[in-house]
Formats: C-alpha cells, structure tokens, sequence
C-alpha cells in the first residue's frame, strides 16, 4: 500500500483545499499555510492513522503482519473521526459539521489510496467494511500506485520501494500543486459583489 509520502500528500491537499481560503497571492499563501501549521500537521497525522497497525510489525520484523485489519476500516475512520471531532471542535469553531466531514475525508483517504494499490502480500486487501463484515476487500482490476515491500527491514530501503515511492510523488504531487494553483487564480467570495457595487 502507499507509503506515507502519498498519504501525507492527499491529506494536506484535502486540508489546505477546505482551510485556505480563495483569492491568494503566493506570498499570501504561504502566510496561510503558515497560521494553519498545527493544522496541516495534524492533517498528515491524521492522514497516516490507519497505517499505526505497522506497531504490531516493527518488533516482529515484519511490517506486514497485522496490517490492514481493523483499522483500515469505515467503523476505524468513524471511531477515529469523532474522537478528532470531540477534541478539535472548540479550537476550530466553524462548522461542526464541516468539520466531521474534512475529518473523514482525510482518514477516509487513507483508505481509497490503499484500495488503489497492488497488494502483493497475503491477505490481500483490507477489512474495508468492518464493523459489518470481516471479508477483505481487493479490487485488483483499478490500481494507481505499485505494492511497497514490506516484509523485512531491508527491503524497506529497496531500489523498488524507492521507485515506488517516487511515482507516488510523481502522482500526488500534482493535485497539491492543483489545490494551490486554485486558491491563487480563484477570485475571492465577496470578488463579484464588490465589482458589481462599485459598478
């Protein structure tokens, strides 16, 4: 499944696309980004979660053992985002449902991109639909990105994963780039009535 560069990628592009708001200069722009850093970060943070089942690997020497179980899930994404919500909702007062919404899209991501990646190791696919059943789910025929390997240590440090890992880049990136292209070209809210007022 994706490393953490594509995960970490969507999710700051599904954030900074709901948080930044329209009508941006570059220079403003990074000021924005700037002010939301905690913001981006729990961003990325959030956008990994479901990869915290590699704790179950890490002392075994297997990454893979444990991983994509029951928390790579709906009822996970849920259970994740309205936690997130509970803690997040008085600093950021705006709309609580808004809110509950960018929070599930950002871990929900987490599971799209996996659902579109080779899995090569067994059992392929993951627990998608629990709490409602324990099938795993794989959709072979539809991947974008190549299966990481995962098995031992060494191989984390592999030419192929490197390879893999740079297409990931290659395939997220532009969306960040698109997100931010669209906050500078976008005119501002309030753009056409101020034009028609001063019309």
């Amino acid at each position: 499944m994706p490393s953490p560069v594509a995960h970490s990628i969507i999710g700051l592009s599904t954030v900074l696309g709901w948080l930044i708001p329209a009508g941006q200069t570059p220079r403003s722009l990074l000021a924005a980004a700037w002010n939301y850093r905690l913001a981006l970060l729990g961003a990325v943070l959030l956008a990994n979660m479901p990869d915290i089942d590699y704790l179950i690997g890490i002392p075994l020497g297997n990454l893979n053992v444990g991983h994509h179980l029951h928390v790579h899930s709906i009822g996970w994404v849920f259970l994740v985002a309205i936690a997130a919500w509970i803690i997040l909702r008085r600093r950021y007062p705006g709309s609580a449902l808004g809110l509950f919404v960018l929070l599930i899209l950002l871990i929900g991501g987490h599971l799209l991109a996996d659902v579109l990646t080779a899995d090569c190791s067994y059992p392929r696919g993951m627990m998608l639909f629990w709490p409602f059943s324990d099938s795993f789910f794989y959709w072979p025929d539809v991947t974008v990105f190549p299966n990481l390997s995962k098995d031992s240590f060494a191989n984390l440090f592999s030419l192929h994963n490197f390879r893999a890992v740079l297409f990931e880049a290659l395939v997220t990136l532009p969306l960040l780039v698109l997100v931010l292209l669209r906050k500078c070209l976008q005119c501002p809210p309030n753009a056409e009535v101020d034009r028609e007022n001063s019309g």
